[in-house]
């Protein structure tokens, strides 16, 4: 997940939160550029829990980037769908950034 700050001035306060979806799950031991800190999901995180990251300030035209690497449950076939809910805040914005995410799914 990248969130990116592509205006002049600085972002404070930038927070990510992603809904796992039912399909997915993961420790919560990702691969961090930039985020302070995770929460919300404990050790693990399961179908419906909510990862959140602090991802503190964004300067001007930088980005930072979270990879989580989740496993997909089983019976989830090749070419299937899974939606991910994911929401962006920050101080100073009017309304929440809310996305979904549709990724396939290729088993080897």
């Amino acid at each position: 997940i990248t969130v990116s700050n592509d205006s002049a001035l600085p972002v404070d306060v930038v927070n990510l939160i992603f809904r796992v979806p039912a399909e997915l799950s993961f420790a919560n031991t990702t691969t961090f550029v930039n985020p302070r800190a995770s929460s919300g999901c404990g050790t693990s995180c399961t179908a419906t829990q909510e990862a959140t990251w602090n991802l503190g300030t964004l300067a001007a035209g930088t980005n930072s980037v979270i990879t989580i690497d989740a496993t997909v449950a089983s019976g989830i076939d090749s070419g299937n769908l899974i939606n991910v809910p994911v929401r962006v805040t920050a101080d100073g914005m009017e309304d929440s950034i809310n996305l979904q995410h549709v990724t396939v799914i290729e088993n080897p």
